[in-house]
């Protein structure tokens, strides 16, 4: 018995590191993909990174001569075949939250660069505590421009692995559908909340409509294509700390960083 449970050890542990390998292989498709929050003037929590950070950001990703992609245009690259640049780069910010929608939109605006917000139409006009929502009008304003592109993040951002099958329905097509409405452009990406996803997720999400899946870390393809589980940087305090170091490090070698680099880091600040 226990030898039978050690070779389904083994083999568990086999197949997880073949996968891992895989989606570090597949994710060597891809340009670097920033994941970030709010932005703010100062910091409430981990995952906050502050104006002057953000302005550094870009300013470096400009001098290093990375070009910013629409959502459009990654998908057009992806399904294309062609291979990004290396040069390229797509930055996001999740949850819609207005410190994102207004400091770093003027910031991008300025300097012609491009950005994707992945919103939730539930929580569009409400707020936590520090932390309020754009508005609905406020997305729509934001579409209209050419920088950037409004995709889906779910209807209400719940764990999408805990919740029924119908409800996983509900959250993936009327997120889409709400938020085409509202902006009247096609919403073509995923971004499942809190990184939460598995082949189940997965296969609703290619079912609603959607050409690809943002995650945030590297946990395997689910025997599926990496462009339903792209792990993004997760920006916060202690990418930017120590003069960008760490976010340069993660932009230059997003295609060789190991799975962990990736993990998310968030609490607020004090904790």
């Amino acid at each position: 018995m226990r030898k039978i449970f050690s070779i389904t050890l083994l083999l568990m542990l086999v197949i997880g590191s073949a996968r891992s390998l895989a989606a570090a292989e597949e994710r060597s498709d891809f340009p670097p993909v920033i994941m970030y929050h709010d932005i703010k003037l100062f910091a409430l929590n981990k995952f906050d990174v502050t104006i002057k950070d953000f302005v550094e950001q870009i300013k470096w990703l400009q001098k290093n001569n990375y070009e910013t992609l629409s959502m459009d245009e990654f998908i057009e690259i992806l399904e294309s075949g062609k291979k990004f640049s290396s040069r390229m780069v797509l930055i996001t910010f999740d949850d819609g939250y207005q410190g994102a929608g207004l400091y770093a939109a003027r910031e991008l605006r300025d300097r012609g660069m491009k950005a994707t917000f992945f919103v939730n139409p539930n929580l569009l006009g409400t707020a936590l505590e520090g932390y309020p929502y754009l508005t609905a009008e406020e997305v729509k304003a934001l579409a209209s421009e050419p920088w950037f592109s409004i995709e889906a993040h779910t209807m209400s951002h719940p764990h999408l692995t805990q919740i029924s099958a119908e409800e996983l329905k509900i959250e993936l097509e009327q997120s889409k559908a709400a938020l085409e409405s509202l902006t009247g452009q096609s919403v073509k990406a995923i971004a499942y909340p809190y990184g939460d996803y598995d082949q189940g997720v997965i296969d609703a999400s290619k079912a609603a409509g959607y050409s690809v899946g943002f995650a945030v870390d590297d946990r395997g393809l689910f025997d599926r294509a990496a462009r339903w589980s792209i792990p993004r940087i997760y920006m916060g305090l202690e990418v930017c700390a120590d003069r960008q170091k760490m976010f340069k490090n993660f932009v230059r070698n997003y295609r060789k960083m190991p799975p962990e680099a990736f993990a998310e880091r968030w609490e607020p600040l004090g904790q």
